[in-house]
């Protein structure tokens, strides 16, 4: 029998075995996942490890965020450590680049000044080297005249190529032994009170005995979940957060003809998050090759395929607010890629509420930066030390609010025309009080409708309280009305 089965082959989960097998190489580790992993977050994202570009308005002052955001900071921290032993080894550098230009595009909201003068202080506040710039000094950027940035910040935070370290950890599970199962976990049986033993059955038609599962299959963990009602009625519902992003490639020859800093890119540029969601951003992948993204789309039912809107805002986008040359440049699309997503935003980590059945998911953008911290936390746990994960993210617990009511409702106004001008939104200035009354009006009817008083919903999931079907899927035992 297996001490341990990671069902998830995407960055958690091999991070999480990795840990566990190097902890204890006498431990019996195996891993399920599709090895052509279609819909996976990690090989669809830009791989940034993202702490401070990440940085949204009150996010200091909340507790639940602050702590959330505190995973990522960690993970940053350790994560040149990691890659060295995952060489250690392999033998397979993972390549880590650090450095971000962040502009200040005049496309924000009416608020995104606040935004970010927060992002500013924020980086103050905290002792983060970082360099203000005047946009023009940024090399990278051509963008069109009427869509230059205001100013731009460079950061510590930086990239790699997820194609690299997903091969280097493949290969890490059969240098250290660890059992790889190409395909996918459709039902977990348990046994047993306080000893539990699990039964997990996979597509191929075999199965894996073991005294502990975790979860780290992303939004496909939430089929498994609808299995088993003590799950299904404590842990709040994973949703799809679909991620679409491009691949810009210039021919080969360009540089022959003409002369641009794009060439030798080795930083990424990118905007701030709109409350959250994902901001416009390019991360150089070598031989004139550019990931741009990233669309940004909760759902409530997996969809595959990228949305028109959302390659036509990517491509609109990098071409007027980071540099016109992309224009001539081929397009690969990449994605849907699928960020796990709960009904609140907030992670879901550690033992569930049925003894060794674990959840190391629900990080939506976040999962790869944090990985080296959150796999070395819950290994330790599972093993039976004392871990530092916070309580009020386990998987079993009441939905956690996104600040309080009016704020949320401000923030959502907020969120909704952000992405509406990244759209090309265009309205004269006397309308823009008349544009805030009705998107105000409209979410005081939602809270009204779901009778929230206090409760502030997250702004990406909005829609979801509104639609009727998708209420019913999702609702759960709240923390306050």
């Amino acid at each position: 029998m297996l001490d341990y089965v990671v069902v998830g082959n995407g960055i958690l989960g091999l991070s999480l075995a990795f840990r566990l097998k190097r902890n204890n190489p006498a431990a019996r580790v195996a891993l399920v996942g599709p090895l052509h992993r279609r819909g996976n977050a990690t090989l669809a994202a830009g791989a940034m490890l993202n702490v401070w570009a990440e940085v949204c308005n009150g996010q200091f002052e909340d507790p639940f965020l602050w702590k959330r955001f505190q995973l990522a900071i960690r993970g940053m921290d350790m994560w040149e450590s990691f890659a060295g032993e995952i060489e250690q080894v392999t033998g397979c550098p993972i390549g880590i680049n650090w450095g971000t230009y962040v502009i200040n595009t005049p496309l924000a909201a009416p608020w995104g000044d606040q935004t970010w003068r927060y992002f500013k202080n924020a980086l103050k506040d905290n002792d983060v080297e970082h360099q203000v710039m005047d946009p023009l000094d940024v090399p990278y950027l051509e963008p069109a005249q009427d869509s230059r940035p205001l100013e731009a910040v460079k950061i510590p935070d930086g990239y790699f190529n997820p194609m690299t370290v997903i091969s280097a950890l493949d290969k890490a599970m059969a240098d250290l032994g660890i059992e790889v199962h190409d395909t996918e976990a459709v039902r977990i049986d348990s046994k047993g009170t306080f000893t539990r033993t699990f039964r997990t059955f996979l597509a191929d038609d075999s199965s894996l005995d073991s005294g502990a599962v975790v979860l780290a299959n992303g939004s496909f963990a939430q089929a498994l979940i609808d299995q088993i009602p003590p799950l299904r009625k404590e842990v709040p519902r994973l949703l799809w957060g679909a991620g679409s992003a491009l691949e810009l490639s210039f021919p080969a020859w360009v540089p022959e003809y003409q002369s641009s800093p794009l060439w030798e890119m080795d930083c990424v540029v990118r905007g701030l998050n709109p409350v959250g969601a994902c901001g416009l951003h390019v991360v150089p992948r070598g031989e004139l090759r550019y990931f741009v993204g990233a669309s940004s789309t909760v759902l409530y039912d997996r969809e595959w395929d990228p949305r028109a809107h959302s390659i036509g805002f990517l491509i609109h986008a990098v071409v007027r607010e980071v540099n016109r040359r992309f224009a001539f440049t081929t397009v690969k699309l990449i994605g849907n890629g699928f960020r796990p997503i709960t009904i609140d935003m907030f992670p879901l980590l550690g033992e569930s509420n049925i003894p060794g059945l674990w959840f190391l998911n629900g990080m939506k953008r976040d999962g790869l930066t944090a990985a080296p911290y959150l796999a070395g936390e819950l290994a330790s746990e599972m093993a039976g030390k004392q871990s530092s994960l916070p309580e009020f993210f386990r998987p079993a617990r009441p939905l956690i609010p996104y600040k309080e009511r009016e704020t949320a409702i401000k923030d959502a106004v907020m969120f909704g025309i952000n992405a509406d001008r990244q759209h090309e939104l265009r309205l004269p200035p006397w309308m823009d009080e008349k544009l805030i009354k009705q998107r105000t009006d409209e979410l005081e009817a939602i809270y009204a409708k779901r009778n929230l008083r206090n409760f502030g919903m997250h702004p990406e999931v909005t829609h979801i309280y509104d639609n009727d079907t998708f209420y019913k899927g999702v609702k759960h035992g709240l923390m306050a009305n």
